[in-house]
Order: structure tokens, then sequence, then C-alpha cells
């Protein structure tokens, strides 16, 4: 989906990194450490997030905000895709609270409002279902400057 040079993968898992690193020899992947990323400040373009803030407490996904306002280029965007809690959708809601393994699962307003929290402004592009025991948000946040 991305040309070597301009991709970088980040896990805090460092099997995970390596096995990223055997699949993908040609790529950059690094393991961050807490939330603290090695990436020069106002480096990055884009910060695509798909599936990962619901396996993080939001005390910790505050902190990987901050660390991302730091590294973004001043027109970066964060780019997002997570499952997300959708009201009256009872039996997906359900699915994903029973079978996934994010104990963070939220409601679009809660993910909204930690982005909103930490000065960015976002903006939703889609909420769809995703195989049909899945809902699904996608949005775009920017840093407020």
């Amino acid at each position: 989906m991305f040309q070597p040079n301009y991709y970088m993968g980040i896990d805090c898992d460092e099997r995970r990194i390596a096995y990223a690193k055997y699949l993908y020899s040609n790529y950059n992947f690094i393991t961050s450490k807490d939330s603290e990323l090695c990436i020069e400040n106002n480096s990055i373009d884009y910060v695509l997030i798909m599936a990962v803030l619901h396996h993080i407490p939001s005390i910790s996904v505050t902190k990987y905000l901050q660390e991302f306002q730091r590294i973004l280029k001043p027109n970066g965007q964060v780019i997002v895709i997570e499952p997300c809690f959708y009201e009256g959708s009872y039996l997906r809601n359900w699915y994903m609270s029973c079978f996934d393994k994010g104990n963070y699962i939220r409601s679009e307003m809660d993910y909204l409002n930690l982005f909103h929290q930490q000065k960015y402004t976002t903006h939703l592009i889609k909420k769809f279902n995703k195989c049909f025991v899945y809902n699904e948000i996608f949005f775009i946040a920017n840093p407020k400057t």
C-alpha cells in the first residue's frame, strides 16, 4: 500500500516488529517505548491507526496523541479506523464486547472526545459495518495550530 521509503511501522511489541521486518525487510519498523517515538519533530505527513486504539487505555492514547502532535508536519493528519459501539446496535455491540481482544472499544463520541481534549479537530469520514458483526468508524484528526 505504501512505498518503503515513505513508510514507518510502529508497534510496542518487539515480536510483532521482528515479524514485520521478516515479512517486509525493505520497510522501516521501530518499537515504541511507552508513548515516546524516536522520530524528529515535524517530520511525518500522516499517522495511520487501524484497529489499535481499542487496545489502549485512554490515558495512554492521550500520551500518543501528544506525541503525534510533536512529530506531525504542520498540515499532518491522523487517520483512524477503529471498531466502534453504535447507539442502538445491540447485537454488534454485544458481539464486539464478547469476542474482540480489545478492552477499550469506544463510542463515536468517546473516540472524538479523546482527540478534542488534546486539541485536535476531527472530521468523520464514514461509519460502516465490517463482516456483518463489527461497527467501524473512520475519521481524520488534525492538530490545532
